[in-house]
């Protein structure tokens, strides 16, 4: 079982499915409790109708990639068909902030702070060390009580998971049931066994760390020597095992300018990996307070890339692309952190609005998990429009100032509600209902 591009009939085959489910989203979610004028109901289905056209609009420039029996669209969202798809989907055009309706799209949990490698941009680094900060018991309690919210896909992560290898197996197996479960991984130390296991225990998808497409320059990246050859066998060991084989570059300005990009993405189409996801660095982690993030002009070139790339016949050989910049515009679905798209909960139970928002609203294990995450939902109420430049790079420097007056990252909830105060009160992405 190989990804494949879906093209012409296939495709539109697809398309005609999802119509179908938009409109009758569309025309079922208005509230029932109670009658409504004629004319409020009339413009509320307007609105759900221009939302769904919204939501198609974003989909347009999406590759459809055919793994088994279900349609991939990226690394981030939920397959097609499927119940967190239809979750999604409806809290999109109903118009409501995800969050707010209960969902939780996308929700990141790290299980562990051991890695062997030590990344140039490693958003876990003040983190990282020896040990698990949350036994099996703790984690399986998070995955339940996220699960309540519902969670839609629930990802985990590290440091690096498979050295928590049979945790991992009762995690997915756990998860499985209410959720889509992938891990995000560095391919470290992944067999043949190890791969089946997992797919056996429920994961769907794996995305597979690879920054460079030179082995040298992704090794140095990642310091370590075996960093390209663990990824590339990765990619072919979750293939072989029926786990969707995504690729996660952090887009350096090495790779993003020339034709660094299109390389890249033949060598993925080489490795048999169905997307890659460009993430452009962002001032946090180990590159906080550095200027390492991309310039507005590389940002819109990244996104007419994905377009290019995912859309002109002379590239349908080539895995879709997914572009942090394309995803999180204002005309499509904005920035999704605090639980609108994202959450991450570090390996020590803090709450975070995205990986990239070294920020927290407090530990879920110690603090309590209604009021950490009711804390979430205060500061992030909605999808934000920001414009193409990720909320990480924007409050860089006010992040690395409060950096110097706590003890380590994230920063506590005090430091984090005055830093996110403006998010409630920007304006809402095309997607999303005015």
């Amino acid at each position: 079982m190989n990804p494949k591009q879906l093209v012409g009939l296939d495709r539109l085959a697809v398309e005609v499915q999802m119509v179908a489910r938009l409109a009758r989203f569309a025309l079922s979610t208005r509230p029932r409790s109670a009658p409504r004028p004629r004319s409020a109901t009339s413009r509320r289905w307007r609105k759900q109708l221009k939302s769904a056209g919204a939501l198609r609009r974003a989909l347009v420039d999406k590759k459809y990639t055919r793994f088994g029996e279900h349609v991939f669209f990226d690394a981030f969202s939920p397959r097609f068909p499927g119940r967190a798809f239809d979750q999604v989907i409806g809290s999109a055009i109903g118009g409501r902030a995800a969050i707010n309706s209960g969902l939780l799209p996308y929700v990141i949990l790290a299980i562990t702070d051991r890695c062997m490698y030590r990344c140039e941009h490693c958003y876990a680094k003040e983190v990282l060390g020896g040990r698990d900060s949350l036994s099996l018991d703790q984690l399986k309690e998070l995955v339940d009580r996220f699960q309540q919210q519902p969670a839609g896909v629930i990802a985990f992560e590290g440091g690096e998971p498979l050295l928590r290898f049979e945790d991992l197996l009762r995690l997915c197996e756990h998860a499985r049931a209410q959720s889509e479960v992938w891990i995000a991984t560095t391919g470290w130390a992944l067999t043949p066994t190890k791969a089946s296991l997992l797919a056996e225990a429920g994961l769907i998808g794996a995305t597979i760390s690879l920054d460079h497409y030179e082995p040298d320059k992704h090794n140095k990246f990642r310091g370590n020597k075996k960093a390209f050859d663990e990824a590339a066998k990765a990619i072919a060991l979750f293939t072989q095992a029926g786990v969707f084989p995504a690729l996660s570059a952090c887009a350096t300005r090495d790779v993003v300018q020339g034709d660094g990009m299109m390389r890249y993405l033949e060598l993925a189409h080489k490795l048999g990996a169905g997307v890659v996801q460009f993430l452009d660095p962002v001032p946090t982690g180990a590159y906080l307070g550095q200027d390492i993030s991309l310039s507005v002009d590389e940002l819109r070139a990244m996104q007419r890339f994905q377009r290019e790339v995912n859309t002109l016949p002379r590239h349908r050989h080539l895995p879709a692309v997914s572009t942090r910049a394309s995803l999180e515009d204002d005309h499509t679905f904005g920035c999704g952190a605090g639980g609108n798209a994202i959450l991450y909960v570090d390996p020590a139970g803090n709450l975070q609005p995205c990986p990239f928002l070294s920020l927290s609203t407090g530990n879920l294990v110690t603090d309590g998990f209604d009021r950490v995450l009711e804390r979430m939902r205060q500061l992030f109420p909605r999808p934000a429009a920001v414009g193409v430049r990720c909320p990480a790079t924007t409050l860089g420097g006010e992040i690395a100032e409060a950096r110097g007056r706590c003890e380590r990252l994230p920063l506590p909830y005090e430091e984090t509600r005055h830093i996110c105060r403006g998010f409630a009160s920007k304006p809402l992405p095309d997607v999303f209902d005015s």
